[in-house]
Parts: structure tokens; sequence; C-alpha cells
């Protein structure tokens, strides 16, 4: 079997993660793991068996075996390692975001593109078995026309992006590609709200986000760091002719309410709860790298995401609608 050999660069609980997938999978080969913290590189290599670990990014990329890299180190660091990685000519999976700002994820995409290799973003929620079946479900006509996207996301506390890049570029960003994805539309405008459920907390921990939807639709994002009790994803689709609803269940991945037809669990974390997403992700992005296909989710998507998620910000600050860009991808 022909086998993608991956680089990890960055391992923490995200790339950490990642890492051990790669070793999972019989079309995927660990050859080398990165952290600027090299003796975490060199105990992660440790545990999963892998010869080579390495505290900068340019020697992993240039070993001879390396065909791909995953990109999960902190947000502000991915534009420059996509950059890094194109010029080594190896494609790439990054974790979210793509960058903080717009012009370095235009950069990334630019990068990649000049290359002639492809960027794949992690948005791994795609993956999943409850969102993927709502998607595929839409794309039926089971709710007929979509009209109204609504959004929940928190945390039982704030994971080890929180503060890079603002609540709706850390944590919503997930929930602005949902959007996108599921309505199969473009947002328009946002409006934004933010709070600290701290007083004396340095930036906001609480936001809530309205959507307008290109061909007229209405959405709605609540995102909260501080929610103690356990890691709560969920998303409604209401239609036309009948409702999609994800993750409000922790036995059914995925309802579907139309006119015929308690008490929760919940995951202790994004690693937990999306377990199988990372997985299929991970799958999915080397046969398609393999195979010579091109990604699934775009530099393209992460642009259009984080463009969303800047916006919010803007409107946040401002109390005003803000329009979003109709695209720089």
């Amino acid at each position: 079997m022909q086998r993608l050999g991956v680089v990890v660069i960055g391992v923490g609980s995200m790339g950490r993660r990642h890492a051990e997938n790669v070793c999972k999978f019989p079309e995927l080969r660990l050859v080398g793991v990165v952290d600027a913290r090299l003796d975490v590189a060199q105990s992660v290599a440790r545990e999963l068996g892998c010869e080579r670990c390495y505290a900068v990014a340019d020697e992993a990329l240039a070993l001879p075996d390396c065909q791909a890299a995953i990109i999960a180190t902190a947000a502000a660091t991915h534009a420059d390692l996509v950059a890094l990685a194109a010029r080594y000519g190896r494609d790439v999976l990054c974790e979210k975001p793509l960058a903080l700002g717009l012009a370095d994820a235009l950069r990334a995409q630019r990068a990649m593109q000049q290359a002639g290799r492809r960027l794949q973003v992690g948005f791994m929620r795609r993956y999943d078995p409850g969102y993927a079946g709502a998607y595929e479900a839409i794309r039926a006509g089971r709710i007929g026309r979509p009209l109204l996207f609504k959004a929940v996301s928190r945390d039982r506390e704030p994971g080890p992006s929180h503060g890079s890049g603002g609540i709706f570029v850390d944590s919503a960003i997930h929930d602005y590609d949902l959007a996108r994805w599921l309505m199969g539309d473009e947002v328009t405008e946002v409006m934004a709200l933010t709070a600290a459920s701290d007083p004396g907390a340095p930036e906001p921990d609480t936001g809530l986000v309205q959507l307008r939807f290109a061909g007229g639709a209405l959405g709605a994002a609540e995102v909260f760091a501080h929610a103690g009790y356990g890691y709560d994803i969920r998303t409604e689709v209401v239609g036309s002719a009948g409702t999609l609803r994800v993750g409000h269940d922790a036995q059914r991945p995925l309802e579907v309410l139309t006119p015929g037809g308690g008490t929760r669990t919940f995951a202790g974390d994004y690693l937990e709860r999306f377990a199988t997403a990372y997985e299929l992700e991970l799958r999915d992005w080397a046969r398609r790298m393999l195979t010579d296909q091109p990604s699934a989710v775009t530099a393209g998507d992460g642009i259009r995401a984080l463009e969303i998620a800047l916006a919010a910000g803007r409107a946040a600050v401002s109390g005003r609608p803000e329009r979003v860009p109709p695209g720089s991808s």
C-alpha cells in the first residue's frame, strides 16, 4: 500500500492527537515530530515510535520521505508555517484558523498555489457523522429550503488557543464554516454582542452573532468559553418542511424533526466529542493527497470563515451591522 509520509508540527493536545491518529492508519506514516519545546517533541516521538524529532520545522520538512505536513501550532504561526511547507513542496493540513488576519491567510493561500501544493483547513466538524448526515439530508431536500441556522458552542473551560484571536476567531469560526456549508450560501452581514462572565477578565468570553445570508436566510451563533458543565456543541437548521438538530442528544448524532414525527450527558472536551471526526478527516485527507485529488476543505473555505469572524469582531466594537466582503479568496 502506498503511504503518505507526514510530519506533525506542534504536538500540544491537538497536534498530539493528530500524531496518534497518523500512527493508527496504514495509509499514513509519521516521519517526524516538531515542537518548539524539544523535550515535548522527543517525548511524543518516543511514545509513538518515531525516530526523528526537531525543535524547528525546516529540518522535518526537508526530510526526503516527508510528503505532507500537519500544522497544529499556535494560530499566529499558521500562515508562516504554511508558506514554509510550500517552499519545501509539501501538502498541508492546517488547523483552524488559517491565520489571525486576512492578509496572512491570503499570503498562505498564495504560497501554496504558487508551489502547486494542496492546503486543507482543519474544520473537522464537517466529518462528524451528525454534521455529515445533516449536510446530506439538506441536500436531499428532507427539510425543504433552509431558512434558519442556529449554533451553540460552549467550552467547559477555555482551550489552549483562547485569547489568541478573540472568541469569534478562536472558537466560533467553526460555526461560521458550518453555516456556509450546511446552508449552501454565503454570509453577507453580521451583528454581534460580547460580554465577560468575569468583570475582571481581560477580554470577552461570551458572544452572540446574528448572520444574514445572501439568499435571505438568517442565522445565530452563540459562543461561551466557561460553561463548566461540559463541552456543549449543538446546531439546528430550520427549513420550510422540517428541522435538523445535531448534538442535542448524546445517543443520536442527528435528529430530523418533521410534522409527522430531559437528561443529557456531555463530552468533556473537543478531543472527546469529535474523536471520530478527527480520524475521518485525517484518512480522507491522506486518501486525497495520495490519489492527487483536491482538498475537501480549501484555503478559500478557511478564508471565508475568517472573514465572517473578523466582521463579527468589528460589529461587536461598532455596535452596527458589518458587511462581510463578497470574497477575497
